[in-house]
C-alpha cells in the first residue's frame, strides 16, 4: 500500500467514526451551527452536580465560572483535548457503550476527582489546571484506578435519570420558551426599543386615568409604576452584565485554547512560545479580573432588582386592598 492509498484508508476510517458518533450519540446537536444541544447538556450536568457535587456547583457560581465552558470543552470534543490518550481510549469505549449517560458519569467522575483541588483555586488557577490535565494529571495507573472507583459510585447516573432530566428540560422549554441557565443569549435591542415605545405611548392613557383617582390613589399608582419600571430596567441591566461576562469567559477560553495548541507549532521557537504564552497568561489574568468585577456587579444588580420587586409587590397589594374597599 502506497502513501496515497494509506491516506485514503485513514480518511475513510475517520469518516466512519464521525458517522458512528452521529448515529450513536447524535453529535450533530453539538457540532451544528449555534450548538443547539448545549443548553440541554448544561441543564442535565447541573442537575447531576446538585446531586453529587453541590459544593462545587456553588463555588463555580461564586467565582463566576460558567458550566457551559465545561460542556463545550468536554462534550463537543469527547475529552479529546483534555485527557491523556491511554485513559481517553478506555473512556471512549465506555461512552460509546453507555451513550450520553456514560458521558455524564465520566464528567461527574472527573469533577469529583478534582473537587478538592478546584475548591482551593481561584478562577485563573482553575483555568490553568484544566488546561494541564492532559499532561500533568491522571498519568499513572493508580490515579486512573481512583477515577474508575469514583465512577463506579455514580449509580444514579443512568438512562432512567438522564431521561427524567431531559424530560424536565423539555417541559421548562415548553413552559418558558427558553431556559436561562447562566448561559444568556444576546439581548434583542429592537425588542427593548419596542417595549419602551409601548410604555411611552401608554403614558397619556395612564395620566388620563390618574386624573379620576384620589390623591392617595394617584400616589400609590405612581409608586407602582416607578417600581415596575425599576424592575424592568434592572432586569435589562442584569441581562447585559451576564452577556458581557459570557463574552469575557469566551475570550478566556479562546486564549487558553490557543495557548494549549501553540505547543504543537513547530515553526515557533521555545523562546517565542514562552513569550507568547506569558503574554496570553497576562491577558487571561486581566480578563479574569474583569470577570470578578462583572460578577460582583451582577450580584449587586440582582439584589437591588429583588428589592425593587419586593417594593413593587407591596404597592400592588396596597392597590388591591384599595380596590376591594371600594
Amino acid at each position: 500500500m502506497n502513501d496515497r492509498e494509506s491516506q485514503i484508508t485513514i480518511e475513510k476510517r475517520a469518516f466512519a467514526i464521525v458517522v458512528n458518533l452521529i448515529r450513536l450519540l447524535h453529535m450533530e446537536e453539538l457540532w451544528s451551527r449555534g450548538i443547539p444541544g448545549l443548553k440541554r447538556f448544561v441543564f442535565i450536568l447541573q442537575k447531576y452536580m446538585k446531586l453529587y457535587c453541590p459544593q462545587l456547583l456553588s463555588y463555580f457560581e461564586e467565582i463566576g465560572y460558567d458550566v457551559s465552558i465545561i460542556v463545550s470543552k468536554w462534550f463537543i470534543t469527547l475529552f479529546a483535548y483534555t485527557l491523556p490518550f491511554p485513559l481517553l481510549y478506555r473512556l471512549w469505549g465506555f461512552i460509546l457503550l453507555q451513550h450520553w449517560p456514560g458521558m455524564m458519569v465520566v464528567s461527574i467522575g472527573l469533577l469529583r476527582y478534582f473537587e478538592a483541588s478546584i475548591l482551593s483555586k481561584d478562577i485563573v488557577q482553575f483555568s490553568i489546571m484544566m488546561k494541564d490535565v492532559r499532561t500533568r494529571w491522571l498519568q499513572t495507573a493508580e490515579d486512573q484506578s481512583r477515577l474508575f472507583a469514583i465512577m463506579k459510585e455514580l449509580g444514579d447516573i443512568n438512562k432512567r435519570t438522564f431521561q427524567a432530566f431531559e424530560d424536565e428540560y423539555q417541559r421548562e422549554v415548553a413552559n418558558r420558551g427558553d431556559l436561562d441557565m447562566n448561559y444568556v443569549p444576546v439581548l434583542d435591542k429592537q425588542e427593548i426599543m419596542r417595549r419602551r415605545q409601548q410604555i411611552t405611548r401608554g403614558i397619556d392613557v395612564i395620566r388620563a386615568k390618574l386624573e379620576e383617582l384620589s390623591e392617595q390613589e394617584y400616589s400609590i399608582k405612581m409608586e407602582f409604576q416607578k417600581y415596575r419600571d425599576l424592575v424592568a430596567l434592572y432586569s435589562e441591566e442584569e441581562q447585559e452584565l451576564r452577556e458581557f461576562k459570557q463574552s469575557l469567559l469566551n475570550q478566556v477560553e479562546s486564549l487558553l485554547y490557543l495557548d494549549q495548541h501553540s505547543l504543537f507549532d513547530t515553526e515557533v521557537s521555545e523562546e517565542q512560545m514562552a513569550r507568547i504564552s506569558f503574554q496570553r497568561q497576562q491577558d487571561v489574568n486581566v480578563l479574569c479580573g474583569k470577570i470578578k468585577q462583572v460578577t460582583k456587579q451582577e450580584k449587586e444588580k440582582t439584589r437591588v432588582k429583588e428589592e425593587a420587586r419586593a417594593e413593587w409587590e407591596n404597592v400592588k397589594k396596597s392597590t388591591e386592598k384599595g380596590g376591594n374597599k371600594r
